[in-house]
């Protein structure tokens, strides 16, 4: 396992190999004495095979953390998702991951408590973290979790309040004619940012009134490029109605471009959303409150949950209802119909 030399001092070296290119050594002032911490080296090797591993601890947090994102099997909307969540972890990046102590996994925690991020991104960035540290300590990179007394916040729940008819005319009468057009399809059709914004002619289908979603727009290496969409439930073919029709019309290539004849990308449509918004006089809702406003139509018109989840690509049919179930609710006097009828009572 490792060597014995007498150094000029006349002290004897003992020197073992922790890792290619790395060892450690100690001098003693007896051969015997070098004999005796080299053997009791080899047998902690034997009795805890971790502690090599634990030498691989010496590693950067960041480049551990690079490895384990990297090394999952996701489709490119997460890993889009992962180069954020990597990067709330900055400060972390820069420690060994056998150093980052339970004081500093706080100071971390608290610092992303207090960014005024939402709740649920603090605990998805938790949830990473906890992850990493955890395949850490499996790995025996480290004897304990430093994050194992860090615990979820409460998320509050939110109750959508879909936008209304006038007020989707309002944000989309807001902009240019080009802006008009991807605001009232994306209400009509509850298609994703992505998906709307990497839409093109050959997906519209004018003969059977359908759009086909099989792929989306979004940013790589620097460029806007397709990629594949989120989960397999998000393939989908959805009715297009005819004004929706006669807003994407006929033609070659991107269905939509920006007013200045460019792609769509978020910091873009960011950019006229909120321009839109201030100019009407409306506040707390996203371009995403589009698909709840699609939803809501479908609700309103007595679709089912199922129905609902296959428009929207939900992964799931508790997930929608999840999302909606407070827009299914028709009060108490609904309840006590059922009821009755059912009973023989009325």
């Amino acid at each position: 396992m490792g060597s014995i030399d007498k150094l000029p001092s006349g002290k004897w070296r003992a020197r073992y190999v922790v890792s290619p290119g790395k060892q450690r050594s100690k001098s003693f002032p007896k051969r015997r004495q070098a004999k005796e911490w080299l053997d009791l080296r080899e047998a902690e090797k034997y009795l805890t095979p971790e502690l090599s591993n634990r030498e691989a601890g010496n590693q950067r947090f960041g480049a551990y953390a690079k490895q384990y994102f990297d090394g999952r099997d996701v489709r490119e909307p997460s890993k889009t998702q992962h180069d954020y969540y990597y990067g709330y972890m900055e400060p972390l990046h820069g420690l060994r991951v056998n150093e980052i102590s339970k004081q500093a996994a706080q100071v971390w925690f608290n610092d992303l408590k207090s960014s005024g991020m939402s709740a649920g991104r603090v605990n998805i960035a938790l949830s990473y973290f906890k992850t990493i540290m955890g395949q850490a300590l499996q790995d025996g990179l480290i004897a304990r979790d430093p994050s194992a007394d860090l615990h979820r916040l409460r998320e509050p729940r939110r109750t959508i309040i879909p936008l209304t008819v006038e007020q989707v005319y309002e944000i989309a009468d807001a902009g240019a004619p080009e802006w008009r057009r991807l605001v009232l399809t994306g209400a009509l059709t509850g298609l994703r940012q992505g998906e709307l914004f990497g839409l093109t002619y050959d997906r519209v289908n004018r003969s059977s009134k359908t759009i086909t979603v099989d792929r989306q727009l979004q940013p790589r290496n620097g460029e806007l490029t397709f990629t594949e969409l989120k989960t397999d439930a998000s393939y989908r073919s959805i009715p297009a109605v005819d004004m929706v029709l006669e807003l994407i019309g006929e033609g070659e290539g991107f269905v939509f471009k920006t007013p200045r004849g460019l792609l769509w990308n978020r910091k873009r449509l960011f950019t006229h959303w909120h321009n839109a918004l201030k100019k009407v006089g409306i506040t707390d809702y996203t371009f995403h409150d589009l698909r709840h406003f699609y939803a809501s139509l479908l609700i309103s018109q007595g679709a089912s949950v199922i129905t609902v989840q296959r428009a929207l690509g939900h992964s799931s049919a508790a997930m929608t209802l999840e999302t909606y179930s407070h827009m299914w609710h028709d009060g108490f006097d609904s309840i006590r119909d059922a009821v009755s009828e059912g009973f023989g009572l009325s």
